[in-house]
């Protein structure tokens, strides 16, 4: 399993453990981003296992943009509720 396949992996994990989140009160969700997401792309093929092997590069990227993407829709979720992303 690729790196852009666990970034997508994390991001569903987290989502699902919003409730758990939110009860906490003050729950922190960390993750270390990287200036590489701007050259990355989403491809849903690539997240059913589909598509084209992508190089070492390429997946680091769309994981770091995934990784983005799903702090972003976490942070509004959570927003108003205490916790910190």
């Amino acid at each position: 399993m690729g790196v852009y396949s666990m970034t997508w992996i994390k991001g569903m994990c987290s989502s699902l453990h919003l409730g758990a989140l939110q009860r906490a009160g003050s729950a922190r969700v960390v993750n270390v981003s990287s200036f590489r997401q701007s050259h990355g792309y989403i491809d849903e093929d690539h997240l059913i296992g589909a598509g084209r092997p992508l190089t070492f590069n390429q997946n680091y990227d769309c994981s770091k943009l995934l990784l983005a993407s799903f702090t972003g829709k976490l942070a509004q979720r959570l927003q108003g509720t205490g916790n910190c992303l």
